[in-house]
């Protein structure tokens, strides 16, 4: 879906916040707001691929998947998006900490683009 053309508002639409700077002259508006899209998608792939390299023993020993469960690791590679929206509180944190504990280990390599 491209965002070229798309206001602010519409943008905040699709489930996306993207502040509104209404002080900017005309055409810099919707410049703003693509740039903040370029940078909010960047972060969302950086951080999925930051969860797609975390190991089954890693998931399963933060208990994100059942442990020897074939079928639990499968849900979660089949569709990472959709276990990544179902994860409850306690997995929130867990998720969480196992990303910065990789960010720590692997340095600046786990942002980059």
């Amino acid at each position: 879906m491209g965002v070229e053309g798309t206001t602010c508002g519409e943008l905040g639409t699709m489930g996306l916040e993207i502040p509104s700077i209404h002080d900017r002259r005309p055409g810099q508006h919707a410049t703003h707001c693509i740039a903040k899209m370029d940078t909010a998608l960047a972060e969302i792939r950086n951080t999925m691929a930051a969860i797609l390299s975390i190991s089954r023993l890693e998931m399963e020993t933060a208990g994100l998947v059942e442990r020897g469960s074939l079928a639990s690791w499968n849900a979660f590679r089949r569709d990472p998006y959709r276990w990544l929206l179902r994860l409850d509180k306690a997995g929130h944190g867990a998720l969480s900490r196992l990303l910065a504990a990789q960010d720590c280990s692997a340095g600046p390599a786990v942002r980059a683009t």
